[in-house]
């Protein structure tokens, strides 16, 4: 149970993934592992019935290092799939493998890592990281990018059990083995993070040591820092040298290290430091050198290099800055989150049916401004102001709607009005917060607003119409009526029978939580016919 901290994201079923250096390590493995064992939160059930060659399926590497796999069916409100990590001395072979192909390893530092709840929704953290990054390299459909996530952080033994693994998901190395990559992971990262709602920075690892002086000599030897010495392209940048002192039993933003420690680490990595041409910046610096003490299974001191930090401006479009606001509006990180789990890309169209105030529709501009958005809200003007809303466009230099149309998406002449705003053509993405509670009350005995949204696009395509063009995702909210399971929300949801007529599949759904006693599920649906 220590040891599954690591997840890693793959398209189907889940891994585990063990590993011992003799006979005698999986004997122990095999004794503790014969009963049901509890990953963490994530509620993952295993039974482990036999330890052999056959049935497990023995690889032996190197003739020493020995792993087996086990792949079981995921709950679908969880990540797709977890990695029981390699007892220290073990051969971690995705990371070996992952240096050899000259992809650097990685460290996400995700936001949310103050907030109660967070590692009951790190899945949807890392799958916006990966749909980022998809959308960066133009990739359209299903065939997102799969990393491998592992904890960075262990306050196991140091914190009250309900904080411990919220703590342990903040900080996550990543590493992929994708072939499909043209560019380096670390240039696909550091774009994609610049749009991140959920990622506060990303850093490239360069080296590991027990002393400073070897983290430099280290750094040296790599040509880690070439850019920054006579003749590099970044030779006069500021920079400044920082150290996070991680092993302490809290964790946040406002972490600061003594700075007695940044002086004895900047006098240990002199030999490096007085190679830059540069000036010192330390309030802002053109490049940022960290030193993390304290990750886990690391030696002592781990120096890293930050690439980028997430979406900064998301405040720009808060609901207290706005001059439309409706009784429920979304959060600017939500919103954001949801248009890139869409994959927005250049001169997409973007649909909201529910648009209410246009959360999503300023949140997809804000993403990709070339955007082309269209939202429909039934409600009338006194609530919904369409004017108020294209002077929260204007005044944040926001491309404006393509259109905001007056009526009910049930309503076929409303849906035609959208698709000739968009001048005919399909929808790439449908982003909506349906408001559950509200329609229940004026249309009570009427279906779900996302079986609804569902039945409209089987219409449009019996009559030749397309709604949502093959490729193009929806993703929504769907609430929360204490069932703990999604797949217990059948009536929320449209039937297998309505998926398949509308040609559209569920690609994920997982459990975000509001606050200590209310949370909902965002689903994502893919059209792919």
């Amino acid at each position: 149970k220590k040891v599954c901290g690591g997840v890693s994201r793959k398209k189907k079923g889940t891994t585990l993934v063990l590993a011992g250096s003799s006979c005698s390590d999986w004997h122990t493995a095999s004794r503790n592992c014969k009963s049901m064992i509890d990953l963490r939160s994530h509620k993952v059930k295993i039974i482990v019935l036999m330890l052999s060659a056959v049935t497990m399926g023995f690889h032996l590497h190197g003739g020493a290092s020995r792993q087996f796999f086990l792949r079981i069916n995921s709950r679908s409100s969880i990540p797709r799939t977890f990695a029981v990590l390699p007892h220290a001395g073990a051969v971690d072979q995705k990371s070996t493998a992952s240096k050899q192909k000259g992809n650097a390893e990685l460290l996400i530092h995700w936001r949310g890592a103050e907030s109660d709840g967070f590692s009951n929704y790190v899945g949807q953290c890392q799958l916006e990281l990966e749909s980022c990054i998809s959308a960066v390299l133009g990739v359209q459909g299903n065939d997102d990018i799969q990393l491998t996530f592992q904890n960075a952080l262990d306050f196991s033994h140091r914190l009250d059990s309900d904080y411990e693994e919220w703590f342990d998901n903040a900080m996550q190395f990543v590493t992929s083995d994708d072939r499909g990559m043209n560019s380096s992971l670390s240039d696909l990262l550091t774009e994609a993070t610049k749009r991140s709602a959920h990622v506060r920075s990303t850093f490239k690892v360069i080296s590991e040591s027990d002393s400073f002086k070897e983290l430099a000599e280290i750094a040296q030897q790599s040509n880690s820092f070439a850019d920054m010495e006579e003749g590099g392209v970044s030779y006069l940048a500021s920079w400044c040298v920082r150290v996070r002192q991680l092993d302490r039993t809290r964790f946040g933003k406002t972490l600061r290290s003594p700075l007695s420690r940044e002086r004895e680490a900047t006098a240990g990595m002199t030999n490096l430091l007085q190679k830059f041409g540069g000036k010192v910046n330390l309030r802002n610096p053109d490049e940022m050198i960290y030193i993390f003490e304290g990750l886990t299974a690391r030696k002592k001191f781990v120096l890293c290099r930050k690439l980028a930090d997430g979406l900064e401006n998301m405040s720009s479009i808060a609901p207290t800055t706005r001059k439309c606001v409706t009784s429920t509006p979304l959060r600017p990180s939500v919103a954001v989150s949801m248009a890139n789990i869409a994959k927005l890309q250049k001169n997409f169209n973007v649909l909201d049916p529910y648009a209410g105030s246009c959360s999503t529709l300023l949140a997809a501009a804000l993403v990709e401004p070339t955007c082309k958005t269209v939202g429909i809200e039934r409600a009338h003007g006194g609530i919904v102001s369409f004017m108020k809303i294209q002077e929260d466009f204007a005044v944040r230099n926001f491309t404006s709607p393509s259109g905001l149309i007056r009526g009910d998406s049930r309503d076929i002449a409303v849906r035609n009005k959208a698709i000739e705003a968009i001048s005919g053509e399909e929808f790439d993405a449908i982003l909506t917060d349906p408001p559950y509670g509200i329609r229940e009350k004026v249309d009570e005995g009427c279906p779900p607003p996302l079986v609804e949204l569902f039945q409209s696009i089987i219409e449009d395509r019996e009559r030749g119409k397309r709604l949502l063009r093959v490729g193009g995702r929806i993703i929504a909210f769907c609430p929360n009526r204490g069932e703990d399971d999604l797949m217990d929300k059948q009536s929320e949801l449209p039937s297998k029978e309505q998926m398949d007529r509308a040609g559209i599949k569920l690609v994920a759904m997982m459990k975000q939580p509001m606050n200590e006693s209310l949370s909902r599920f965002l689903v994502v649906f893919e059209c792919i016919k």
